[in-house]
């Protein structure tokens, strides 16, 4: 038996591409207990599947790249923003929140802090908000597929929402979060609210123009993200992807 279990304990191959002495990369703690050989899922497990899942939506190479290190801050607006997510990645209590200008670094702050939170042992959930929201609204509503995802995301230890409440054109050209967005947006916000789960968001949106869609969800993010609450003046000229096209 012995034997047995030492095998088991050295099956690991790293999967996630992080080692873990308690498990020894197995993703199980392997035990005897009342003269069987037991097992249970190590805590390694809900860090290996978000980095899984960070490396499947291309989040995770970002992390490289994404880093409070590589982030340009040269004009003001971007050294207050570098400075309240390097705050709130130092002391992440309550939520954080980026909204505005598109291009302008606000999913990189993000995932910057996404991967100091990760880095001092916490775990996160990455949500691309149009990937999963799409998902979400085509499975029946009592489906376990979705049950079980939408669990994943509200209960959540640490949530990262990238490009919320981000929809495709409308027919005069303009995105326009459905009911269905609006719905979805609230049952989750509300859920994080209420049980005070840390939540990073990135919008491309206001607070305000979040109120218009729906005051509730609008208000509860207010609340939560207080002092950590980011506005991006949309400025073309604040858009870093186009500036480094025309170089």
């Amino acid at each position: 038996m012995q034997k047995k279990l030492e095998a088991l304990r050295n099956s690991g191959t790293k999967y996630g591409g992080m080692h873990c002495q308690v498990c020894n990369d197995t993703g199980f703690e392997h035990f005897i207990a009342e003269g069987e050989i037991r097992s249970r899922r190590c805590g390694c497990m809900d860090m290996r599947m978000t980095l899984l899942r960070m490396e499947q939506s291309g989040l995770r190479d970002a992390l490289k790249r994404y880093s409070f290190e590589n982030y340009q801050a040269k004009e003001p607006w971007q050294k207050h923003c570098k400075e309240k997510a390097m705050a709130y990645a130092a002391d992440p209590k309550g939520w954080f929140f980026v909204g505005g200008q598109s291009g302008s670094g606000k999913t990189h702050l993000c995932t910057a802090i996404a991967g100091a939170l990760m880095l001092g042992g916490h775990s996160l959930v990455y949500m691309p908000w149009r990937e999963d929201a799409a998902k979400l609204k085509t499975l029946d509503r009592d489906s376990r597929e979705r049950l079980e995802l939408l669990e994943k995301l509200q209960n959540a230890p640490y949530l990262l929402i990238d490009d919320f409440l981000k929809a495709a054109p409308d027919l005069d050209g303009r995105p326009r979060p459905t009911p269905g967005d609006i719905n979805l947006a609230f049952d989750l916000i509300s859920y994080r609210y209420l049980k005070e789960l840390p939540t990073i968001i990135s919008s491309e949106l206001y607070p305000w123009e979040i109120a218009n869609l729906d005051q509730a969800t609008a208000g509860r993010i207010a609340e939560r993200a207080g002092e950590f609450s980011l506005r991006i003046q949309r400025d073309p000229r604040r858009n870093r992807r186009m500036a480094q096209q025309g170089k």
